[in-house]
């Protein structure tokens, strides 16, 4: 038979763990919160966000910018983007913080405003 690796299952024990005292609530209101950070520094950079709905998932614009060559760019300077169908997909979740979003600031605005 298959032997699972036991860490992986203590890691997976911790998570679920964390996710319980915390509470489905809890989490889904603050990435909810990180997703209109998200949309409000976009907007803020001139970038305009699909769709108008809550969502800690982003695809944003921005006018004379290719959103392939903008998420490899922010990949190389450590900031984990994806280019999806033209836009610039931007991910938040409950691991990150506004930190997180302040160097997503930082380095879109080298890259727009360079």
């Amino acid at each position: 038979g298959v032997m699972l690796p036991a860490v992986l299952i203590y890691a997976l024990e911790a998570s679920v763990d964390l996710m319980l005292e915390l509470g489905a609530a809890n989490i889904e209101q603050r990435v909810l919160e990180l997703g209109a950070q998200t949309r409000a520094l976009v907007e803020s950079l001139g970038g305009s966000v699909v769709g108008n709905w809550a969502s800690p998932t982003i695809a944003a614009r921005f006018p004379d910018q290719d959103c392939s060559a903008l998420a490899r760019a922010l990949r190389e300077q450590k900031i984990v983007v994806s280019a999806r169908h033209g836009n610039l997909r931007i991910s938040t979740h409950l691991f990150n913080n506004e930190a997180d979003l302040e160097q997503l600031e930082r380095g879109l605005r080298r890259l727009l405003f360079a």
